[in-house]
């Protein structure tokens, strides 16, 4: 049973470890994604109906988000 908890937590841990950062800091940037990202959903349902609404809310989130990414 120690096996298995040290493999769980070894494997939890591995990412934060790896991009040298903390468990709450970690969750709040991941729901800052999250929520932006959700509301690019929407905004992308709405356009996919209505054309004429937020027309570049798709490519304008995602090219923040790999900047914010990929630049960090």
């Amino acid at each position: 049973m120690a096996q298995r908890i040290d493999a769980i937590n070894s494997r939890f841990f591995s990412h934060l470890t790896e991009n040298n950062i903390s468990y709450f800091d970690h969750m709040k940037r991941a729901f800052s994604i999250s929520t932006r990202m959700i509301i690019c959903s929407v905004k992308t349902t709405i356009h996919g109906i209505l054309p004429y609404f937020w027309p570049t809310a798709a490519t304008d989130t995602v090219s923040v988000l790999y900047k914010e990414l990929h630049c960090d």
